[in-house]
């Protein structure tokens, strides 16, 4: 039989370069020699080995705890993508709780909240001590600050069940008399491309996705308007690409604010719009739970806005469904990683059936590819 002319270099490497570290398979040398000896086919591969210290991943840096994948006082952003239902849509959340929604090639905008106590506050996600928790398909935080003594933030987020969006509840315990909340919403930004491909921090070079919280000079160019019991932000691309709507269920003041006072809570809701628009209410803090629903509308389709008519409902109903589908597959084993990378595996195929077909993963490559495993496949590694 006549090998191939590739065959000893493939062979070789394959010997020579492949071997296992740990749960780490180093890519051989020998594959990326067949693939480029294929004329015409441009090489894709994800990056080198020496792109990943497998030192750092002996120690996880989250846990599993209560059927969550747990941290304390992580330092990430956006490196949790909630799916919203069957669209090219997601919430992004993380380690800190400030959260963005996006759509198509669009961040509508973000939601942050702060507590205010005697004229001085600080952001939720700026908080000395806070615990989150993915339990996959949806988000919760338990923040505290010193500077609150015992008064802690519950604060959770899920995808809608109904419309494009996320709702949001916040629970204060302890809350002291004279307390506020303030939060904002604004920032809305028109990509280049797919937020699904844009914000996949997975992806080489966008690792300082996960370092940003709130950028105030993305307010620049936004409509924002308060409707009634709504308010509306539309990005500089106009309403032809789409706006974000809200809600709050809680008695709020809202005005449109300069999104140049961010980083004082208290001073952002004294101020006025200017070249940074940024929506920003204020609340009482404690009593009953209040609840938040964004929604992104689009021409592409009708909006369903139902759901911004009873935040407490549509939270329910979101919950209800991310719950629905992480049992859709159920394993109890003495690894708790085992059973809980199941669940997040149910919520990533989920994820991927959008717009009545399988896509090809949840973030980047967030596309039908005819023939290359979109259909019915399961991949632990999109999760």
């Amino acid at each position: 039989m006549t090998r191939h002319p590739l065959y000893d270099k493939i062979r070789g490497g394959i010997t020579r370069r492949s071997l296992w570290k740990g749960s780490l398979l180093v890519l051989s040398t020998g594959l990326r020699t067949l693939v480029r000896g294929i004329p015409g086919l441009r090489t894709g591969f994800a990056g080198t080995y020496g792109r990943v210290d497998p030192e750092t991943l002996r120690t996880p840096v989250y846990t599993v705890e209560d059927g969550a994948f747990t941290r304390r006082n992580g330092d990430r952003y956006c490196n949790r993508p909630l799916y919203c239902h069957n669209a090219q849509a997601i919430v992004l959340a993380g380690d800190r709780p400030f959260l963005l929604l996006g759509n198509l090639t669009q961040i509508g905008g973000c939601l942050m909240l702060a507590l205010v106590r005697g004229g001085r506050g600080k952001w939720l996600h700026e908080c000395s001590n806070i615990v989150s928790k993915y339990v996959p398909g949806h988000m919760e935080w338990v923040v505290k600050d010193a500077s609150f003594g015992d008064t802690s933030m519950e604060f959770q987020v899920t995808p809608l069940a109904k419309g494009t969006g996320l709702a949001a509840r916040l629970r204060v315990n302890h809350a002291q008399p004279g307390d506020r909340l303030i939060w904002a919403s604004g920032a809305a930004v028109q990509e280049s491309q797919s937020v699904l491909w844009m914000y996949d921090v997975t992806t080489a070079g966008r690792d300082e996705l996960m370092k940003r919280s709130f950028i105030p000079g993305n307010c620049r160019g936004n409509q924002v308007s308060v409707e009634g019991s709504d308010w509306v932000v539309v990005s500089p691309a106009g309403i032809d690409k789409g706006s974000m709507r809200g809600r709050c269920t809680a008695p709020s003041k809202m005005t449109v604010a300069d999104a140049g006072a961010w980083s004082d809570p208290a001073a952002l809701a004294a101020s006025a719009a200017a070249d940074l628009p940024i929506l920003c209410g204020v609340t009482p803090a404690g009593g009953e739970d209040v609840y938040w629903v964004l929604q992104a509308v689009t021409k592409r389709s009708a909006a369903d806005l139902s759901s911004l008519s009873n935040g407490a409902a549509a939270f329910a109903a979101g919950m209800e469904r991310v719950e629905a589908i992480r049992k859709q597959v159920v394993v109890e084993t003495p690894d708790p990683w085992l059973d809980i990378g199941v669940a997040a595996s149910c919520i990533a195929v989920d994820g991927t059936y959008r717009d009545s077909m399988y896509t090809h993963a949840g973030m980047r490559w967030g596309v039908p590819l005819l023939g290359m495993s979109s259909c019915g496949r399961s991949y632990a590694h999109r999760m």
